[in-house]
């Protein structure tokens, strides 16, 4: 998901995958030694993200779970940040719930109105009054991290209901006070914020949703996609 401009230091919840390999295969590489190995990926890789965040000119925090063992690799995972785009995965989850209890309807088509236009990233602000569906405009935001479309969700789903629904979750962090790209509330301390670690829990419950993970897993081209 592309960010909103301005600094984000966002979480990432990772699924590593693991293989398991049984002693009655031939040739198969004893499960002591092969635990022992894993044991000395995990470390390694501990200590190189803990370089990495230590190097940088700034803060950096991260969870990282690994959703098959469990493994959890953490850095000031506690600390509220800026979230920037990030916090479109809270509209994600709100939106499928809604979706989930019959208060809306994907299919629901809604007249763009250029009040909400902004600029940042997206392509709704180029256009002029389109009417599109909820799934597209939902599309757009996770797809191109479109500002204006993420206004107009923000809108139709409730500011209100979306700060409820992640109090509900417990995350207590995790907080959506202001439209993107509206700066004076920026400036006023009206930050959208969030952890590392409660975006690691956002993305985890997002996990038994397969309608947000299908929407989530469209494609999106950037520079964390072009380096992996």
């Amino acid at each position: 998901m592309k960010r909103e401009r301005g600094r984000v230091l966002g979480a990432r919840c990772c699924v590593l995958g693991a293989v398991v390999l049984g002693a009655s295969v031939p040739g198969a590489v004893p499960r002591a030694a092969a635990q022992a190995a894993a044991d000395e990926l995990k470390q390694k890789f501990a200590h190189h993200a803990e370089e990495i965040a230590t190097r940088l000119d700034g803060v950096m925090a991260y969870t990282i779970v690994d959703l098959t063992s469990g493994d959890r690799f953490a850095h000031l995972e506690t600390s509220t940040l800026p979230t920037a785009s990030t916090i479109k995965l809270a509209l994600v989850y709100e939106l499928f719930k809604q979706v989930e209890e019959g208060r809306i309807r994907l299919e629901d088509t809604l007249v763009l109105d250029r009040a909400k236009a902004v600029g940042g990233t997206g392509v709704l602000a180029d256009l002029g009054t389109p009417t599109l569906s909820i799934r597209d405009y939902a599309v757009l935001m996770v797809r191109l991290s479109d500002n204006t479309a993420t206004n107009v969700l923000i809108d139709r789903l409730g500011m209100e209901k979306i700060a409820q629904r992640l109090q509900a979750l417990g995350l207590t962090a995790t907080k959506l006070r202001r439209h993107m790209m509206d700066t004076a509330a920026a400036r006023r301390g009206d930050e959208n914020v969030s952890t590392p670690a409660e975006i690691a829990r956002l993305l985890q419950t997002l996990q038994q949703m397969p309608e947000a993970i299908a929407l989530l897993k469209l494609p999106k081209e950037n520079r964390l996609r072009r380096g992996l």
